[in-house]
């Protein structure tokens, strides 16, 4: 009887331990598809329009942008901060909402404004000249505001360092 008592705890055991194993998921090192983000924010003003931007001034942050993200409030959205002027190249993958990126110059003038449908690696979207900042808002909002080229962002942000 004991051994039978035995062999049962022994497969107790083992299916606790199985399904405490069931709940986790291995971790991919992005956040979760709803996980608010924790990143600095900045309040700028875009021609005559204000927004708040969460900040991805370093290569982790400007990497995962604002992928896995399902929505954008309507004046809410991302500035990447770069440390030099290049030209820029950005694509969706991973990111479920279309974007609108706008491309500024070290002046803080809106060079490019590009409209991105949601994941997708290809095609990429590129600036026209070397620029530091690129600004990600939900698609239309530049229509929207009937902000173009050659507008202003104010005040122009400091250069990452990174």
């Amino acid at each position: 009887m004991s051994r039978r008592i035995f062999h049962h705890a022994f497969l107790m055991s083992l299916a606790l331990i199985w399904l405490a194993g069931c709940g986790q998921k291995p971790s991919s090192g992005l956040p979760p598809p709803t996980a608010q983000s924790a990143l600095n924010r900045i309040q700028l003003r875009i021609d005559t329009a204000t927004v708040s931007l969460e900040v991805a001034d370093d290569d982790l942050e400007r990497q995962n942008g604002l992928m896995f993200r399902e929505s954008l409030r309507e004046d809410e959205g991302m500035i990447f901060i770069f440390p030099d002027s290049e030209r820029r190249s950005f694509y969706m993958r991973n990111t479920f909402m279309p974007l609108d990126i706008a491309y500024i110059d070290s002046s803080g003038r809106i060079t490019d404004i590009l409209q991105m449908a949601p994941r997708q690696e290809e095609p990429t979207y590129d600036s026209s000249v070397p620029v530091p900042f690129a600004i990600e808002l939900n698609v239309g909002w530049f229509e929207r505001h009937r902000i173009g080229i050659g507008a202003k962002i104010s005040p122009v942000p400091q250069r990452s360092s990174q």
